[in-house]
């Protein structure tokens, strides 16, 4: 009994991918061991020649630096829009790694999803928003998550 009640606990305790979060660091705060940059957000094609019914490529950049004096391996990466009323919304993107970064150094992460208009009407280029706002949690192996917000230009790829 004891014995089922352990597995059960530990099993609830778990993530989906495994990894238990054990700490949330705001990337904000100054003196992380860990930064994250979020470079940019490349629409393919332009939110401007999108039509509203298609959803157009949205690729990522974002880089995590290893500041400690340790190595780090990223675990995880979820980025999500924190901007609900935005005309032109970015879908949430997860992705996981086994990224190990030797301390003093950093790796720049690709991630891909799409995007979509939130109203059926014509768009020009002066409507298009110049910004989105996106939250990012990167997830280390060691359970600490850190948590950036981020406001980015939507650029085109052509």
């Amino acid at each position: 009994m004891r014995l089922t009640f352990l597995l059960l606990f530990l099993a609830a305790c778990s993530s989906s991918s495994g990894l238990i979060e054990t700490e949330t660091i705001d990337c904000a705060e100054s003196g992380n061991p860990v930064s994250v940059a979020l470079y940019d957000a490349v629409v393919e094609p332009s939110p401007v020649s999108a039509t509203m019914t298609s959803e157009p490529a949205v690729t990522l950049h974002l880089e995590v630096a290893n500041n400690s004096h340790e190595e780090i391996v990223v675990k995880r990466i979820i980025i999500r829009q924190s901007q609900p009323g935005a005309r032109f919304q970015i879908n949430g993107s997860t992705g996981g790694f086994d990224e190990t970064i030797p301390p003093g150094k950093e790796h720049v992460f690709e991630l891909h999803t799409t995007g979509h208009w939130t109203n059926a009407r014509s768009f020009s280029e002066d409507d298009v928003t110049t910004s989105v706002e996106l939250e990012a949690r990167v997830a280390l192996e060691n359970g600490t998550t850190y948590r950036c917000g981020f406001s980015t230009p939507l650029l085109s790829s052509r």
